[in-house]
């Protein structure tokens, strides 16, 4: 900066303190615009990691977001499979077990516990709809083809069955009538032993 010319001032000691009080607010800009810059480059760092975090977010959200819809449909294909199973396995007459708490679909609706044991009535092939008589209930109740997957089909054991009971008691009687025969040959078979000695000591006396 150029030195000032004081020769013609009425007082150069003021003009010289205005000076310096300008060149310190000069530098005092300088250093503001300085630090005004260096902020706003911190500041748009900042931004850039915003959107790159706010990229990564919206990223690993649609990823999750298509697992879970994934999920869901191979869960819905599933029950579907099952209830169609389920509703294949059932017919008329079938014993059921329910496995898991749920209102029927009837007209009122009925809450039905775990562990009530219902017969198959109907079957509606059309909606998928079965009509069950249970127990404890004085009506029949409807249920819809999604919930059928809370009901179990109750194999009738061995022992309960009335024609399984009657093989079995047939299979005794049978066994039982080998083992009579059998003792009967043998009783048979001592008794010729019987009479071969009888007439053998009636032979000796003559």
């Amino acid at each position: 900066m150029a030195a000032l010319d004081l020769s013609n001032v009425e007082n150069p000691g003021a003009l010289r303190k205005a000076a310096a009080a300008a060149d310190l607010i000069r530098a005092k800009l300088v250093a503001a615009k300085q630090e005004r810059s260096q902020l706003l480059t911190k500041l748009e760092g900042v931004r850039a990691q915003l959107r790159k975090t706010k990229t990564d977010v919206e990223t690993k959200t649609e990823v999750v977001v298509a697992d879970v819809v994934e999920e869901q449909m191979k869960l819905r294909e599933m029950k579907t499979i099952l209830d169609a199973q389920l509703k294949k396995a059932l017919t008329v007459g079938d014993t059921i077990e329910v496995t898991e708490a749920f209102e029927t679909d009837s007209e009122p609706a009925v809450q039905l516990r775990a562990g009530e044991i219902g017969t198959v009535r109907r079957l509606d092939k059309g909606d998928g709809f079965v009509s069950v008589v249970f127990q404890t209930r004085d009506r029949y109740e409807w249920i819809g083809p999604e919930k059928l997957c809370k009901l179990q089909k109750k194999v009738p054991s061995v022992e309960a069955d009335p024609e399984n009971q009657m093989a079995r008691r047939l299979s005794q009687l049978e066994n039982r009538g080998k083992e009579l025969a059998s003792n009967l040959t043998t009783a048979s078979v001592r008794a010729a032993k019987l009479n071969d000695m009888l007439e053998t000591v009636r032979s000796g006396r003559r």
